[in-house]
């Protein structure tokens, strides 16, 4: 072999060599490229997610105040509500001791001086009781005087 044929084994080799590095420059090229076109992406991404942070963020703080807004008026109600147990508690208590006294003095009127001379004598003494009942009653209670006719007349009914 001579000294040319070796140049040119040489020659042809690094010229395969160059080939080789030019097309993955090619190729890296081309990569770098597509690194920048993500690169824009990502930073318009990024900044789809701050906002959308940012938003949720606020949401959040809305919710809260919607929340603790909510918490005081249920606070509110149900204060209101143990208030009106209170007098619910109070009204039926008084109008069970009002009941058994009317019960006794319609008792009483009915065998007044021990003996039932008639019917209407006995409901005109009853109606007086419970009429004076109804005073007694009016002055101690709170129940609207409406109320309380309803009441008598209910009472008066069962006899």
């Amino acid at each position: 072999m001579s000294f040319d044929s070796f140049y040119l084994i040489i020659d042809l080799l690094l010229l395969v060599l160059l080939l080789v590095v030019l097309f993955y420059a090619i190729k890296l090229n081309k990569n770098i490229v597509q690194l920048k076109n993500n690169k824009t992406e990502l930073k318009k991404l990024l900044n789809g997610f701050i906002i959308a942070t940012r938003n949720a963020e606020s949401a959040v703080e809305k919710l809260k105040i919607n929340s603790q807004n909510q918490s005081t008026n249920i606070d509110n109600i149900l204060a209101q509500a143990k208030r009106m147990e209170s007098d619910l508690n109070f009204m039926v208590s008084h109008s069970q001791k009002a009941a058994v006294r009317l019960e006794q003095a319609i008792d009483n009127s009915r065998s007044f001086d021990g003996h039932i001379t008639s019917d209407a004598k006995t409901a005109t003494l009853a109606d007086k009781d419970i009429s004076e009942k109804n005073d007694v009653l009016s002055s101690q209670h709170p129940i609207k005087g409406k109320s309380k006719s309803d009441l008598l007349k209910m009472l008066q009914g069962m006899r």
